[in-house]
């Protein structure tokens, strides 16, 4: 559960201080009503698995993008820069 506690957190991080260029040119944060960013949850689907995961319906628009928006790549981008940490974390919990 740690690992994906420190994941959880992570993929916040990344929503909240994400600028974007917004549809009138200017550039702001992605954040609009933080509902996306408070969605992120975590949960243990098996004894040494765990799920970082959001219900609200357009967060796949988010992350994959649409024919009008590029991606924004939270969970994608996080999980390829954080994945050393990830490993270390998993493998010290391992060791206890």
């Amino acid at each position: 559960m740690q690992a994906g506690f420190f994941v959880q957190n992570a993929v916040k991080i990344d929503i909240a201080s994400m600028q974007w260029t917004h549809v009138d040119g200017t550039i702001g944060p992605s954040v609009d009503t933080g509902r996306f960013l408070n969605s992120i949850s975590v949960r243990q689907t098996a004894p040494q698995e765990v799920e970082i995961y959001t219900q609200i319906p357009y967060a796949k628009w988010l992350e994959y993008g649409t024919s009008k928006m590029a991606p924004r790549e939270h969970f994608t981008r996080t999980a390829r820069d954080i994945n050393k940490e990830i490993k270390k974390i998993i493998k010290d919990e391992c060791l206890k």
